[in-house]
């Protein structure tokens, strides 16, 4: 599957709760293979800045793309409250996409965040891949 990569987020200020994820999808977003979808979803990887393991792993399926800008919108705060979140704790997101043929290597948030229950959430989002 082909995807692009993004630099670790590093050195970035931090986005206090984050409303939603934003990516450009797989070139192989909308691509049939022997009538088969080539990405059949994406996942969501949540880690805590510094790990090698996700935190939690969220299948979002496959979204239908933004109008105008083609990316695909994920309502981080629908996904992300059943998630005991450590308060304090930055996490970076990654993102990957998969299908019957395995899955791509992980597209990166382009700063860490953290989620904090006693600050209200602006609408803001956290960009993953370039």
């Amino acid at each position: 599957m082909a995807w692009m990569m993004a630099g670790v987020a590093a050195a970035q200020t931090p986005v206090t709760n984050p409303t939603a994820a934003r990516f450009t999808p797989s070139s192989d977003h909308d691509v049939t293979e022997f009538g088969q979808p080539k990405v059949t979803r994406y996942d969501l990887l949540f880690y805590r800045q510094g790990a090698v393991e996700p935190e939690q792993t969220v299948d979002i399926g496959k979204p239908a793309l933004e109008a105008g800008s083609g990316d695909v919108v994920v309502d981080l705060m629908a996904i992300a409250r059943p998630i005991a979140w450590a308060g304090g704790q930055l996490y970076v997101l990654h993102m990957r996409a998969v299908g019957a043929g395995g899955m791509s290597a992980h597209a990166v948030g382009d700063r860490p965040f953290d989620f904090r229950p006693t600050v209200p959430a602006a609408p803001s989002a956290v960009r993953i891949g370039s």
